[in-house]
């Protein structure tokens, strides 16, 4: 999947910044994918899945990626709106 498969909607739910990639490796050097389901804007679910989809494999490109792994953390304060 790249960026140009991607519609008007789901970029904007890609860009509303719901998941984000952290700049920085964990201690094990892997990357770390945080996400709050509540913070991310779109307009249907499969907006926000496409959107999650490209993140997942575009650090899936990475070679470090794919021997060490990835981690995702999510964190929300109330019921998650899936």
């Amino acid at each position: 999947i790249e960026l140009s498969d991607l519609d008007e909607y789901d970029m904007e739910a890609l860009q509303s910044g719901g998941f984000q990639v952290l700049p920085k490796r964990d201690l094990a050097g892997r990357n770390v994918l945080f996400g709050r389901y509540t913070a991310m804007k779109y307009r249907e679910i499969k907006n926000m899945l496409r959107a999650l989809w490209y993140i997942w494999m575009s650090m899936l490109e990475d070679e470090v990626n794919q021997v060490k792994g990835v981690v995702a953390i999510g964190y929300e304060l109330f019921r998650v709106p899936l």
